[in-house]
């Protein structure tokens, strides 16, 4: 039977067409898909191998054919297209080119035709498609490399008309954006923590902006700072390039929000340095929506921008520079003349028309001499070429004459200009001091300096060392050095008066060399040189100058030939306060220390006091056996006990600091002030509190009944160490409450404001805090109202004498008395007789120590008064 009916004929037609459609998709060249809004129904084997989805994938993903398309902006389209052909409609659609995304994230670009058909009994839509991925990417490749060359030559140009720096990295990136096709380009500047901000921003995307950070520090993370892989590449001045930033940045959403690039599309950015005079001081950023733009020689072409733009700054910096030198030059209140290495004068100043009366077209072309006033030898002369002729600047006070003949005095320096380590000229500075009368400090150099070394004379040290002196820290050592040189006159004999002052100059400079610019140095006559070390804080720093001083001179030097010559020498010193108060004594006892050195031979050095020196030599050797005490765990801990004076039940202990050296026990009394005078003590008490706390553990853990330990802690850790952190760390460490931990500190603690900080956190912690030997220092009784603390140890030397010394009792009385009403525990040092013990009891004293009750224990006794 004939069909009749519209909807039965457009069935038939689309029968026949599904038929058709059947036959292509068995193709190899061509992809066919069946699909509508529920997904795909039908992929043939060219689709799959193009894209990488077997239709059992793309079923049990639920991806729709708009879940592919790379474009958002038709990914709306193509979903109204599918609902249209499902009601039915016929119509075919085609794209030319229409970017799909496949499994791998790869980009892949085909030619499709689509239409609806009649499938299994539902109107879908049927489309095929060619793959041209390859003919794509290269049309692209030729554009961008096109497009790029032009922004070569666009940039060229740009670089050639403008000479401002901010305009042309501006004008860059509008070039860029506007008339090649960028999305977005912005330029920043490193600043001093290598952070680099956008400083200008060009974008054709309406949602650019923004907060964005790009760290070139590679181990910052902070948050919103961008830390992109391109760090590296900048910091080695390279260009750096990513084409599928979806895949590779590592703070995706902080660029795209900056960028103003939707979720998921692609896009590709190209970093270029900025280089300035060899470093890097920012960055240009390229961002396109495109992958894989940057291809190797768009690449190539950017790294040739980039040199382009490094050389634009370069010249524009150049050129500013010169203008600036030119104007500052020419404006100058200095007298500036320049000559060629002919000594011709090719330049004059305004200044230097105004102080020399002369024009610049009446000195042009002439020589220096014309302002010769007549008052210099040719040796001044002779002295000042010879310096500048062989490549260094010199600076003198030169009296010229004006052209109306009045002298003028100059501070003037001449430099050498050099240009591949050839002298092409010369250029002249000259202050204008005729009105300071300089001659007066040409007199002061006369009678002040050397006159060969410029350095202060015996008078002009005496007056600087006196000084020195008045300002000296109390508890400062201050070394007066001299040094004699052997056989100095042999050089002179041999070599000539002129290559004895040059090693002299020479001898000089090596001093400054080694020397801090606080210590002084001088020249006495002949061939001694004197050298003042100040505020030296240890006595075997002495030694540690002294021995940079001899490898000094221990150095082979040239003279004015270029002949080398060794020198011999001896040393003489003497120390503040202990050889003496004032310059006079001090460097008379230096150099009876030198003729001391002299009768002890070549490069000797001797010391006023020669006891002295074996001290300071114990120290050191003191110094290195205790860094190895520390490494070798010689030092441990006793604990004296300290008891209840009512109940006579123990109430603590002290934990006290013993050094056992081949067995035997060195007294804290001869390596306690030692360890003090250095760092050492510093990793030493950071010891003692990891190990009380520790022992502290131990004994808990085996059932002792343990107590309140204290512990003493310098002035130096206190103020140097964190010390609050420091307790709660190993307490944490250690499971220790606060409560069994006391410390104890010299009352110059309590002297800084700045330490209450740290002994209110201690209290806070629930920390004892214990003022040590109280009453031999500052301590007045009345100031006790004001200090954090919660135990006064009494003295021993008032405990001595409690029984003889009616000032003693009532020191102790008082002490006693008024910390029981400020509700401060007491404990009496050093108690050693039931006599003093029962007075105590009677003055109502909380706690006794001493050898009366108990000595320091090591830890295995110890333990048996904690069962």
């Amino acid at each position: 039977m004939e069909n009749n009916t519209p909807e039965e004929k457009l069935i038939e037609t689309l029968k026949e067409e599904a038929s058709f459609f059947k036959t292509i998709s068995e193709s190899a060249a061509i992809g066919v898909h069946i699909c509508d809004t529920e997904g795909f129904i039908y992929v043939n084997k060219t689709f799959e191998e193009t894209l990488g989805y077997s239709l059992n994938e793309l079923k049990e993903k639920h991806i729709k054919i708009w879940d592919i398309v790379h474009d958002v902006k038709i990914k709306e389209d193509i979903k109204q297209i599918i609902k249209r052909r499902e009601k039915g409609e016929v119509f075919p659609f085609s794209w030319s080119n229409i970017a799909v995304i496949a499994k791998s994230n790869e980009i892949k670009y085909i030619r499709t035709s689509a239409n609806t058909i009649f499938y299994k009994n539902k109107f879908v839509c049927l489309a095929i498609m060619v793959d041209i991925t390859k003919e794509y990417l290269q049309e692209e490749q030729i554009k961008n490399l096109t497009m790029m060359y032009f922004t070569l030559s666009q940039i060229n140009q740009l670089i050639v008309r403008t000479n401002n720096e901010t305009e042309l990295l501006k004008g860059i990136c509008d070039i860029l954006v506007n008339e090649i096709g960028y999305d977005t380009v912005w330029f920043g500047y490193k600043d001093a923590s290598d952070i680099i901000e956008p400083e200008y921003c060009k974008s054709n995307q309406k949602d650019c902006g923004g907060k964005l950070e790009l760290d070139l520090n590679s181990s910052s993370d902070a948050s919103g700072t961008t830390q992109v892989s391109c760090a590296l590449p900048l910091l080695r001045k390279d260009v750096y390039v990513c084409n599928d930033m979806l895949s590779d940045c590592p703070k995706l959403n902080l660029c795209k929000k900056f960028l103003g690039i939707t979720a998921d599309e692609q896009f590709s950015i190209a970093n270029i340095p900025l280089i300035k005079k060899g470093e890097l001081y920012g960055e240009i950023t390229l961002c396109i929506t495109k992958q894989n733009f940057f291809s190797e020689s768009v690449v190539k072409l950017l790294k040739e921008i980039m040199g382009d733009i490094s050389f634009a700054i370069d010249k524009i910096e150049e050129n500013k520079f010169s203008y600036i030198f030119s104007n500052g030059l020419e404006n100058s209140t200095d007298w500036v003349i320049i000559t060629d290495d002919k000594a011709n004068i090719t330049f004059v100043n305004r200044a230097a028309e105004i102080i020399s009366g002369y024009t610049k077209e009446e000195v042009i072309g002439k020589n220096p001499s014309i302002f010769k006033s007549g008052l210099h030898d040719k040796q001044f002369y002779k002295l000042l070429w010879d310096t500048v002729k062989n490549g260094e600047p010199y600076n003198t006070v030169i009296i010229d004459r004006a052209k109306n003949g009045e002298l003028v005095y100059l501070d003037d320096t001449i430099i050498p200009v050099k240009f591949n380590d050839k002298i092409t000229g010369y250029i002249a500075i000259g202050r204008n001091i005729t009105k300071e009368k300089e001659y007066q400090s040409m007199l002061f150099e006369a009678t002040s300096l050397d006159a060969v070394t410029k350095l202060p004379n015996i008078n002009l040290f005496f007056e600087k060392l006196d000084a020195m002196l008045l300002t000296a820290k109390p508890d400062s050592i201050i070394c007066v050095v001299i040094i004699g040189l052997r056989e100095y006159s042999k050089i002179n004999s041999i070599y000539g008066y002129s290559a004895g002052d040059k090693l002299l100059m020479e001898i000089s400079s090596a001093l400054r060399g080694v020397l801090k610019e606080t210590d002084l140095i001088g020249k006495l006559k002949g061939d001694n040189f004197i050298v003042t070390l100040r505020n030296i804080r240890l006595k075997e720093d002495v030694l540690t100058v002294l021995n940079k001083i001899k490898a000094t001179f221990n150095e082979t030097f040239k003279i004015s030939d270029g002949t080398e010559v060794d020198i011999f020498y001896n040393i003489g010193v003497s120390l503040y306060p202990e050889d003496g108060h004032d310059s006079k004594t001090l460097i008379s006892k230096a150099q009876i220390s030198l003729s001391n050195a002299k009768e002890m031979g070549d490069n000797a050095v001797s010391f006023y006091n020669s006891d002295l020196e074996k001290n300071i030599r114990k120290s050191l050797t003191f110094k290195r056996e205790l860094q190895e005490a520390i490494k070798n765990k010689e030092l441990v801990l006793y604990f004296q006990p300290y008891y209840n004076t009512k109940t006579g039940k123990l109430a603590g202990m002290e934990a006290l600091l013993r050094w056992i050296k081949n067995g035997n026990i060195i007294p804290p009394s001869e390596f306690i002030p030692e360890l003090e005078k250095t760092a050492l003590i510093l990793d030493v008490e950071d010891w003692l509190v990891e190990e009380t706390a520790k022992k502290l553990r131990t004994w808990k853990d085996s059932g002792l009944n343990i107590a309140p330990v204290s512990i003493n802690i310098s002035s130096l850790t206190f103020e140097k160490k964190n010390l609050d952190k420091l307790i709660q760390k190993n307490l944490n460490k250690y499971d220790i409450h606060p409560s069994f931990i006391n410390v104890e500190l010299i009352e110059r603690v309590f002297l800084k404001e700045s330490n209450y900080d740290t002994l209110n956190a201690l209290r806070d912690m629930g920390i004892k805090i214990s003022i040590d030997d109280f009453g031999t220092g500052y301590s007045s009784l009345s100031y006790l109202r004001y200090l954090p603390i919660d135990i006064i140890k009494i003295d021993i030397s008032f405990i001595r004498n409690l029984q003889n010394s009616d000032k003693d009792f009532a020191i102790i009385d008082a002490i006693i008395f008024l910390a029981n009403k400020l509700d401060i525990q007491t404990v009496a040092e050093g108690v050693e007789t039931e006599a003093q013990l029962n007075i105590l009891k009677l003055l109502g004293c909380g706690s006794i120590q001493g050898f009366l009750f108990s000595k320091p224990l090591p830890e295995e006794e110890l333990v048996k008064l904690l069962v």
